[in-house]
């Protein structure tokens, strides 16, 4: 299974921890020595996991019932994956952008369960706040979450994010912080409610993200999760009418 292979890497499958230390520090020198010449490792077992997003068109019937908004800072997306005693992100295309300690379970040396946990997460990095923002789970220690739908998964991500307060703060063991991003419901009142109040980030909104609620973590573009600017809200969401009585009353203003 590709998921197993992602936490386990490419070391054998021996139980001997010498070996397993050895395999690692290889690994972790290798990274750095590729990232110290600027060629940046590339794995084609960590390429096209991500699930993508299509644009959001024109609003779904069922969308106030059966959809969830995220708002996503401007960062890179990247996929992390903490396992035997390291973390490692990992761009869209399979190259590895970063080798830190985490406190994500398996995310470094030091934690005694190194070689039995592990994670996979759907992340946003801020290089600038020195941030991964959660956007989804794929894998917790012995749970795959590729067939459950999102609401639940999100549900199960900010209970097992909670329970490691850890994570949201840098320290030898934790070198970025993870931050769980924020629900709202959809409807045109709670995006613009979600696109103005205090956020959980101070980066700009590089746009808006939406869950149906019923939608497994699929690898790849899906018609479940659409993508929309923030500046697309209006074109989106108002009518022709609706467009048509705001520029009226913002003419009536400018005449007052």
């Amino acid at each position: 299974m590709r998921l197993r292979h992602i936490l386990e890497g490419e070391s054998s499958s021996d139980d001997n921890e010498e070996d397993e230390e050895s395999t690692a520090a290889m690994e972790w020198k290798t990274s750095h020595l590729s990232s110290a010449i600027g060629k940046p490792q590339r794995t084609k077992r960590y390429k096209n996991i991500l699930m993508l997003s299509e644009w959001l068109l024109k609003i779904p019937n069922d969308f106030a019932d059966n959809w969830i908004l995220v708002l996503c800072p401007i960062g890179k997306r990247c996929l992390v994956v903490a396992a035997k005693g390291q973390t490692k992100a990992f761009a869209r295309n399979g190259y590895m952008i970063k080798c830190f300690a985490s406190r994500l379970p398996g995310g470094n040396r030091r934690d005694g369960r190194r070689y039995k946990d592990g994670c996979v997460l759907d992340c946003i990095f801020s290089e600038a706040s020195k941030t991964f923002y959660v956007l989804d789970v794929i894998h917790w220690n012995d749970v795959s979450f590729y067939d459950s739908e999102a609401e639940f998964r999100f549900f199960w991500l900010t209970s097992k994010l909670n329970e490691c307060p850890e994570i949201s703060d840098i320290s030898d063991l934790n070198e970025y912080k993870f931050v769980c991003l924020n629900r709202h419901k959809c409807n045109l009142k709670s995006v613009e409610t979600a696109v103005q109040e205090k956020r959980e980030f101070t980066e700009q909104i590089d746009g808006l993200l939406f869950f149906h609620k019923k939608s497994h973590y699929t690898p790849g573009v899906t018609p479940l999760v659409c993508w929309l600017k923030e500046n697309m809200i209006k074109d989106v969401f108002y009518t022709n009418e609706d467009k048509q009585q705001i520029a009226t009353c913002g003419n009536d203003r400018m005449e007052s």
